[in-house]
């Protein structure tokens, strides 16, 4: 983890980070070294000064978030995504159910999972997974069924 900081400090310091895919890399990397405020905070300089977050790096940010089990900075980067004109697709839906479940918010999970028809995005297994997860760390285990029940 320090070589990651050390390594963030530089790229970032030096703007040496020119093309969108590294500063997914690099908000990923901190996400797997439980660097969620390094990872956040990437983000959060690129909706100030660019380049313009995608899909990916409020993903990578989420992901991050799950990795940590802070579901509701996981959430509030998944409610800041339309906000900036950032569409939403099953990988964010997906990382935010199962930060969701990780923080045993059952009932936010399921929430995310009911949420997704509507725009358009069809739950996978792995959505429908992380939800029952969700309910079984809750012990909300008929709920937990009924989910099984309406997996694709």
């Amino acid at each position: 983890p320090a070589d990651i900081a050390t390594a963030a400090d530089a790229l970032e310091d030096g703007r040496q980070l020119t093309s969108p895919q590294e500063y997914t890399l690099l908000i990923s990397a901190l996400g797997r070294c439980r660097m969620i405020g390094r990872a956040v905070g990437v983000l959060h300089r690129m909706i100030r000064d660019g380049p313009e977050p995608n899909t990916f790096h409020f993903n990578a940010a989420i992901s991050a978030c799950e990795a940590c089990a802070d579901w509701a900075r996981a959430l509030q980067i998944f409610e800041m995504m339309p906000r900036h004109g950032v569409p939403r697709d099953v990988v964010s839906f997906n990382a935010a159910i199962s930060a969701c479940s990780k923080g045993g918010k059952w009932e936010e999970a399921v929430d995310l999972l009911r949420r997704m028809a509507p725009l358009s995005i069809s739950p996978n297994v792995v959505s429908v997974t992380a939800a029952i997860d969700a309910c079984a760390r809750s012990s909300q285990w008929e709920r937990a069924l009924c989910l099984f029940d309406s997996m694709p």
